[in-house]
């Protein structure tokens, strides 16, 4: 081969690997929306991460490419939930922002820690801090986004290791397992540090599987819960907001009907609103007053929750509304409707 044609290969082989890194970065970033949004392809979360994770390892780390792993999810965010809130099509020039911006911050954490051996840390604490960023920070807190531990909601271990250490050090755990993992694969000289990363995290995680965590409690009596699930489409897109809620109330009650259940639990979609002073809700209050007695027995509806009197952001939430036979027993709030989102205590009472 001569001279010109070696040249000539070596920069195809370089613009093939411009293009396809890249490309591998941007399926590891859609794999993390997929299991996000589709609780039967949750795998592709941890296949996602994992990719991402070997591909730093590698050290393929450009700004690029870190905002080709940022892109989908915060696209996913913009077209599904803030396209809807901001006017102008701002929400997507929010995610096009708020993704070059943690790409860059990503990126600069990364080449700052690239040559030590504890580099496989930095995407786990990325992680760790964006999900406390975005729950935690003032006049950032309210922007609406879909926690990455969301995928692992529906795992039982994962449930009982949250309830010890938080949904946040659970991300981070388990994410530094995938990232360690990862670092494994792509140099199995770090088996000894790798090896002693993920023993710790498998334990902090498994641990709590093991304990007892249930509190101590005399059992008088055993009762039947039931479920609601359903796949409810509206009949109209021209439906005003209080039809198409009733009409969705009234669908899932008609599910409801045909279970025999001490505890009936509504799914987790808005079903009516509550309204703390009780001025502008009678009509969806009479819906979950009549379902209830309708039903017998203790129903859990979602609704949503503010007070019409003050109109302040401090009153809105996400609510569980307990009733017993008719009757208010209780209300538990979350600011979003997400798994592992903040919450306030179960308030005894109609308040």
């Amino acid at each position: 081969m001569s001279t010109y044609e070696q040249q000539r290969h070596k920069q195809k082989s370089r613009v093939l690997k411009g293009a396809v890194i890249p490309i591998m970065y941007l399926v590891s970033g859609i794999m993390l929306v997929a299991g996000n949004i589709l609780p039967s392809a949750a795998f592709l979360f941890y296949l996602g991460i994992i990719l991402v994770s070997y591909l730093i390892s590698l050290g393929l780390i450009t700004r690029v490419n870190i905002y080709c792993f940022f892109a989908p999810y915060f696209l996913m965010l913009a077209f599904s939930i803030w396209n809807k809130v901001f006017p102008y099509y701002m929400g997507i020039a929010l995610a096009v922002l708020l993704g070059d911006l943690f790409a860059r911050i990503l990126y600069r954490a990364l080449i700052s820690c690239s040559e030590k051996s504890c580099s496989f840390f930095a995407l786990p604490a990325f992680f760790f801090s964006i999900d406390f960023i975005f729950q935690n920070i003032p006049a950032i807190s309210f922007i609406h986004m879909i926690p990455f531990l969301s995928p692992l909601s529906t795992h039982g271990f994962i449930i009982k290791a949250a309830t010890v250490f938080g949904g946040r050090v659970v991300l981070f755990l388990l994410t530094l397992l995938l990232s360690t993992i990862a670092k494994v694969l792509s140099d199995f000289k770090s088996i000894k540090t790798s090896g002693i990363v993920l023993t710790i995290c498998a334990l902090l995680i498994f641990l709590p599987t093991l304990m007892d965590l249930s509190a101590e409690a005399e059992t008088l009596q055993e009762v039947s819960a039931a479920t609601i699930q359903g796949n409810y489409t509206s009949p109209s897109k021209d439906m005003n907001y209080e039809d198409y809620i009733n009409h969705k109330f009234q669908y899932y009650v008609a599910l409801a009907e045909d279970v025999e259940a001490d505890i009936v639990v509504f799914p987790e979609t808005e079903l009516g609103v509550y309204d703390t002073e009780n001025k502008v809700d009678q009509t969806f209050r009479k819906n979950f007053i009549n379902a209830s007695q309708k039903l017998g027995g203790l129903a859990l509806f979602t609704v949503t929750e503010g007070n019409s009197v003050t109109k302040s952001k401090a009153d809105r939430f996400i609510s569980a509304l307990l009733l017993n036979d008719g009757e208010i027993k209780g209300i538990s709030r979350k600011r979003n409707l997400v798994p592992f989102s903040e919450a306030r205590n179960y308030s005894r009472g109609k308040d």
